[in-house]
């Protein structure tokens, strides 16, 4: 794959990243710390990963400036498995994304089918393979507990499901985005949502937060499962990321991981996107983000949402969803509708609309994408306008 002329990597990049291997520093990045350049500036930054960092979110006023930090780096009251605190911040995705860019093509990195990989094209497989289990074999832990950086405990804020397919470099996009739109605090409805996000807001991804060296296998109730249990600690708060297409909804964790936001009315759908609007990445969420003043402000921002995305997305069913393992879907299905986890799952739509499909399609119509759609007059949406009135006058409900 021919690399674009924003992707070349220069000599002097090169010749950096020589040094750094021929000095044994393969983790520089990671474990002393990184240059990071802001988007909307020339200027960059150097930012320490040797200290252990204060992890919390803040308390704001009506203009997003703090007043209060509140400590995430406490022990939670309750006895729960201890990858439940393995929260990554943004801070520390950061240099994942530094390390990433600067060794993937010096090293010659491939995917899976030994096509040379870029920045660009880095997923979390690949993250895995070439960042995670290098860095953690020695101590056998996390790769958040690995990081010099991490306190001991770091509560997350928020769940993010994500697939394994997600580039890093979008990874990254979409929760600058998500702090952005959620940096915001200033009364208790901000703050049931996630408000007051900073780029030391830890957030859990599994990836990083559970211990590969020492991984059992999940739990036959999905309510039982490390995820159910750490989005019940983030109160009930996920983010989805989604793929390009929409499929990552076609397999029955992501729904399930959904499916228990949506009940609160606290699931937040991002995708990156090519425009430069909102850092290239943009999301959709019930009631727009806390630092949305105004109506118009949530509209104005959604309405850069892919509306090809959208279309595909409401056409899913959760009736047929797929899972590596067959016990899974059955279990995921069960517990989503609320029949007996080992029953046959129902083959009736009806059930299916009413305990999750109406509500996931809901939020998709926005003020936002709605006018876009109008915008486009291309005949898309109008075929499945039913499916999404109906998900809204259910979503109204919430």
């Amino acid at each position: 794959m021919k690399m674009t002329k924003e992707e070349e990597i220069s000599p002097e990049e090169v010749a950096h990243a020589k040094e750094i291997a021929e000095g044994g520093m393969v983790f520089d990045e990671l474990i002393h710390g990184y240059h990071h350049k802001f988007n909307d500036k020339e200027a960059t930054a150097y930012k320490d990963m040797e200290s252990e960092m204060k992890v919390f979110y803040n308390k704001t006023n009506n203009m997003g400036d703090p007043t209060e930090q509140i400590p995430l780096d406490v022990q939670p009251k309750t006895n729960i498995h201890p990858d439940v605190c393995n929260g990554i911040t943004l801070y520390q995705l950061r240099g994942l994304w530094a390390n990433v860019e600067r060794r993937c093509v010096y090293e010659g990195w491939t995917d899976w089918t030994g096509v040379p990989l870029t920045p660009k094209t880095v997923n979390l497989y690949d993250v895995r393979k070439y960042v995670v289990e290098p860095f953690t074999e020695a101590k056998r832990k996390s790769f958040v507990a690995c990081l010099p950086s991490s306190s001991r405990y770091q509560v997350p804020r928020i769940f993010i499901s994500a697939p394994f397919i997600l580039p890093i470099g979008e990874l990254v996009l979409c929760l600058e985005a998500f702090v952005q739109d959620f940096r915001t605090n200033f009364s208790d409805a901000h703050d049931e949502k996630g408000g007051g996000m900073t780029e030391h807001t830890p957030v859990w991804l599994l990836g990083f937060a559970r211990n590969i060296w020492n991984a059992t296998t999940y739990e036959d109730d999905p309510m039982q499962t490390p995820m159910a249990k750490v989005i019940k600690e983030t109160g009930n708060r996920v983010m989805s990321i989604t793929d390009k297409d929409g499929q990552y909804f076609t397999r029955a964790w992501p729904t399930f991981e959904s499916s228990l936001a949506i009940k609160h009315g606290l699931w937040y759908i991002y995708t990156a996107h090519d425009s430069k609007h909102h850092n290239g990445a943009v999301g959709l969420i019930s009631g727009g983000a806390t630092s949305d003043l105004h109506a118009m402000d949530t509209s104005n921002r959604e309405k850069h949402f892919p509306t090809s995305l959208i279309v595909e997305c409401i056409k899913h069913n959760l009736k047929n969803v797929d899972a590596e393992r067959v016990g899974d879907r059955k279990h995921v299905l069960n517990s989503i509708i609320g029949i007996d986890l080992d029953a046959e799952p129902s083959e009736v739509d009806d059930k299916y609309d009413v305990a999750y499909n109406d509500a996931f399609r809901a939020h998709f119509a926005t003020s936002g994408t709605l006018k876009t759609a109008l915008l486009l007059n291309d005949g898309s949406w109008q075929k499945n306008a039913k499916g999404l009135a109906e998900g809204k006058d259910e979503n109204d409900k919430v």
